[in-house]
């Protein structure tokens, strides 16, 4: 009976999994967003600076407790959760001998899917004072990884030419419009107007109030947001 995948996997260059890995779940979660996307060899990198304490890992997610750092670019929260790293290090290692088995050159390959799931748990017992125990289980983690040849590759140069083009598809439509917005799909170019339009004036204008009172310094900042008004 073979492993089956949560996605297809009929076109990867290299699959991989290890199985029932006793190690934090939520963490395993968070590394797997870290390194999913990366070129193998730099995934493997990166997490190998956790382990090592060098770079922390973004928790984006599950960051009850977590502390801030200084340390990181683009986010607050981080930790080295060094146990969940190893073991999705170890899917990526084996990935990457599949890859060669199979003739590709990992240098050529991107973590396309990388995740964990949750398949169980290991009993264990905490000893406490007084000849006391309490139940202290540890989760089970499978980790599945898919190595994907990059799907395009582009120059740096060509940047200008890709977004103009695609300015200029919008002026096309823009007389087609309907005049709705939807907020997490404005551009950057819009700016504020761009975020009236979303809402109307009316609600703008008094969710501006609202942020004034509440976030005066503008700190919930990084999306398309209402500005404090005045």
């Amino acid at each position: 009976m073979g492993i089956s995948y949560s996605v297809d996997t009929s076109d990867a260059a290299a699959v991989a999994m290890v199985r029932e890995r006793p190690m934090s779940f939520k963490d395993s979660v968070e590394v797997c967003r870290h390194a999913k996307g990366m070129p193998v060899r730099d995934a493997i990198d990166a997490l190998e600076r956790v382990i090592d304490g060098e770079e922390p890992v973004p928790m984006k997610q599950h960051n009850s407790d977590v502390g801030h750092r200084s340390d990181l670019e683009g986010w607050d929260a981080g930790r080295f959760p060094e146990k969940a790293t190893q073991g999705i290090v170890d899917a990526l290692e084996n990935a990457v001998a599949n890859a060669e088995h199979q003739g590709h050159d990992p240098d050529e390959l991107t973590v396309d899917h990388l995740a964990a799931h949750k398949v169980g748990e290991s009993e264990g017992m905490m000893s406490r004072a007084m000849g006391r125990a309490t139940p202290a289980n540890t989760p089970l983690v499978d980790v599945e990884v898919v190595l994907s040849p990059p799907e395009t590759t582009r120059e740096p140069d060509e940047d200008e030419t890709h977004t103009g083009w695609v300015r200029g598809v919008f002026e096309a439509l823009a007389p087609h419009a309907t005049g709705g917005v939807y907020l997490n799909a404005t551009s950057p170019d819009e700016g504020q107007a761009g975020v009236r339009d979303a809402f109307g004036t009316e609600t703008y204008e008094r969710l501006a109030m609202v942020k004034a009172e509440w976030d005066p310094e503008n700190v919930f900042h990084l999306t398309p947001n209402v500005r404090p008004g005045v």
